[in-house]
């Protein structure tokens, strides 16, 4: 459903922010505990034989997957609390160039009439 209402919360949006802004760390230390759990199981395919050679490689490929999925999702919520700030300073730009018309034009009224300020003509 549309509206022809302009809406927003920007004390609501400051928040999302913080809030986003700490999930690109989330998401490294993520893939730095993958990383380090991952060291637990060195030598699991064994070293060299021919289980290891059969095995490893596909391990050691999926576990490079996982880790650029960690990456990843970083960039995303980085490019999403950019995305989010950008849109809160818009809105904030909007509400003060608004608020600023309103006290221009409530000066322009007041300028007018009986010289008491009142705004009325």
């Amino acid at each position: 459903m549309s509206s022809d209402r302009y809406e927003a919360n920007p004390a609501g949006l400051r928040q999302g922010v913080e809030l986003i802004g700490a999930l690109p760390d989330l998401a490294k230390k993520s893939g730095d505990d993958f990383v380090a759990q991952q060291a637990e199981y060195q030598g699991a395919y064994g070293y060299d034989d021919e289980f290891y050679q059969q095995n490893y490689p596909a391990y050691t490929e999926a576990n490079e997957t996982l880790l650029s999925v960690f990456r990843e999702y970083g960039n995303a919520f980085a490019y999403l609390g950019s995305a989010t700030l950008g849109n809160l300073r818009n809105i904030e730009g909007t509400q003060q160039d608004a608020l600023e018309g309103i006290n221009l034009q409530n000066n322009r009224l007041d300028s007018f009439g009986d010289g008491s300020g009142s705004g009325k003509h």
